[in-house]
């Protein structure tokens, strides 16, 4: 089923970045979707005339699997912020609610990285990574990493407050006033 959803999605799309989403959607047939990648490839440039030979063929076959490989293999950049990421992959913030039910209120507490990880629901992290189209590590590292609040903000000291104490998931959800006690509830389960 994978080989297909990738070979489908491929007739649009056979771009290294393409084979790098599906390679990370289904790990276990990396391997597979890099083969048939390559055969794409192979395919697309020798449909109307087979200008390859059988060495400049090899030759081919060994530099697309390089690239997929090296695709495979070459690290995610980073994650700087979570508004970035929203705004990188095209969606608002509103749109980004629609499909995690966070608010505005919450998504600014992660992003400041004012929420103890351990108290944020594996569905919630799930959904913020599939949603951002990050690993789930990526996004547990930004989160644990050190409390930033207030970023965009100017100060009368040379540096900006930081903070050491995290507040629980259950609080920044009892703190946000727009959301409904049923949403509360929901977005704790």
């Amino acid at each position: 089923m994978a080989l297909e959803e990738f070979a489908r999605y491929a007739l649009e799309d056979d771009s290294p970045e393409a084979v790098s989403i599906f390679m990370k959607k289904y790990p276990e047939y990396s391997d597979d979707i890099v083969e048939y990648a390559v055969a794409l490839l192979i395919n697309k440039h020798s449909v109307d005339e087979p200008f390859l030979n059988s060495e400049e063929r090899v030759q081919f076959l060994k530099k697309a699997t390089e690239i997929f490989q090296s695709k495979k293999q070459s690290p995610m950049p980073a994650l700087t912020s979570l508004l970035k990421r929203i705004t990188e992959i095209g969606l608002n913030t509103d749109q980004f609610k629609a499909k995690t039910g966070l608010t505005q209120f919450i998504l600014l507490n992660l992003d400041q990285k004012l929420v103890d990880v351990s108290s944020i629901p594996s569905k919630i992290l799930d959904s913020i990574s599939q949603t951002l189209s990050i690993p789930g590590e990526v996004l547990n590292s930004y989160l644990a990493g050190k409390a930033s609040p207030g970023q965009a903000m100017n100060y009368k000291a040379y540096t900006a407050p930081s903070s050491s104490d995290r507040i629980s998931f259950e609080e920044v959800l009892r703190q946000d006033s727009s959301i409904s006690e049923q949403e509360r509830l929901k977005l704790m389960e």
